[in-house]
């Protein structure tokens, strides 16, 4: 794999700190790789198993790659064909999971949000008791379950290392810890993220329970990988007047989409640039009353302006609801011939569109998490480098909500 520098530094500081908490083997040991979005987490994480390979290490291992939704399987396409196609590494998503012990050198995939739910059930005697529910986590007849498998794995005398991708996404939920400290019962936690929730505490590198490793977001903009900057509603003035605070808005994000088209020609770019309109309400994906007719207004708005879902230059990503179909992939292609995706909650975590330079919020901020994961996804440079013009390495956030 080829690593920037900053890449490089972060992946010897992780394999350094690796070594040192599997020989001191304190109970709870964690490392925490703290990295802005655009910045290679999977790249870097894949680059620090590449290295272990080659560190001659006492001890087996086993990893277990947890993360939300199917980013499990990206990640696992990544890996297994990208990354480290031809590696020591037996690469699995837990849909194939075995009955005998994991073999040492696997990376078992997982989608974590199934993993840990529970529910109740009544046992031989007729008590209530909670059980995970997922078929590939609670005890079967035919021994094809995480738990078994995984104590058949510490019976072999393989350490486990469990992964933690997104790890600001429920990993230290109550039913998310029961299952890290009742299944997995890892030898090592390794939490990955641009916005992590775990805090070590006072003096856990001198007591070999951590490990911190921090990405600077000054070496990602420096490297070219991401933009300069923010700004919050540039040139917003010339359009309040005579719109609503929410078409006026949206006019601005559409005033600079076409700055930034015809900054790219002139760049001799092929780059469609992208306005990513986000609904008002973060409780859950279920559209609301107030999401629904947001999006009625965007959709008038928009058609007004002939962005539509019949010429292709519109499109919708919220639960239940996609337009075009494959929305998804066809996005994020940088000619792809879509200018404005309606969206909720879907993209705010590992979704890679780096023509996507415009977001548009119309939303009230509860959780600044959850924001900085999605402003994050305007952040991408969609060649991978900065250009001559500044305005093109610049993200833009439009909104109406003071609190921004």
């Amino acid at each position: 794999m080829n690593l920037v520098q900053y890449q490089s530094e972060a992946v010897e500081k992780l394999v350094q700190g690796f070594k040192e908490l599997i020989v001191a083997a304190k109970p709870n040991a964690a490392m925490i790789l703290h990295a802005p979005t655009g910045s290679g987490k999977t790249v870097m994480t894949a680059a620090m198993l590449e290295q272990l390979l080659t560190e001659n290490l006492d001890d087996e291992f086993v990893f277990i790659w947890a993360s939300v939704g199917d980013l499990s399987h990206q990640s696992y396409l990544k890996l297994k064909y990208t990354y480290l196609p031809e590696s020591e590494y037996d690469f699995q998503e837990l849909e194939s999971l075995p009955a005998d012990a994991l073999e040492k050198n696997t990376v078992l995939f997982c989608n974590w949000e199934k993993m840990f739910r529970r529910g109740k059930e009544t046992d031989d005697e007729g008590n209530q008791i909670e059980i995970f529910t997922n078929v590939f986590v609670r005890i079967g007849e035919d021994g094809r379950n995480l738990q078994e498998v995984l104590e058949k794995t510490r019976e072999a005398r393989r350490k486990i290392v469990l992964i933690v991708d997104e790890a600001h996404k429920t990993y230290l939920g109550p039913n998310s810890q029961r299952l890290v400290q009742e299944v997995i019962k890892p030898n090592l936690v390794l939490e990955v993220s641009a916005t992590p929730s775990t805090k070590f505490e006072q003096g856990y590198y001198e007591n070999n329970t951590g490990r911190y490793v921090k990405v600077p977001i000054r070496d990602v903009i420096e490297s070219g990988l991401i933009k300069n900057n923010t700004i919050i509603n540039n040139d917003i003035a010339g359009v309040v007047d005579k719109n609503s605070a929410d078409t006026a808005v949206l006019a601005a994000a559409l005033k600079q989409r076409e700055i930034l088209a015809e900054k790219y020609r002139q760049q001799g770019a092929n780059i469609n640039p992208l306005v990513l309109v986000q609904l008002p309400t973060d409780s859950s994906e279920k559209m609301s009353e107030a999401d629904q007719t947001t999006r009625e207004t965007v959709e008038q708005f928009m058609d007004e302006n002939d962005i539509n879902y019949d010429n292709g230059k519109l499109a919708i990503w919220v639960s239940g609801d996609h337009y075009p179909e494959d929305v998804k992939n066809s996005v994020i292609k940088n000619d792809s011939p879509i200018e404005v995706l309606i969206f909720k909650q879907a993209i705010a975590t590992g979704w890679d569109c780096p023509r996507a330079s415009i977001l548009v919020m119309l939303r009230d901020i509860k959780s600044v998490t959850f924001e900085i994961q999605t402003v994050g996804r305007i952040l991408r440079m969609p060649e991978l480098k900065h250009y001559d013009d500044a305005s093109l390495n610049t993200a833009y956030v439009y909104t109406n909500i003071n609190q921004i």
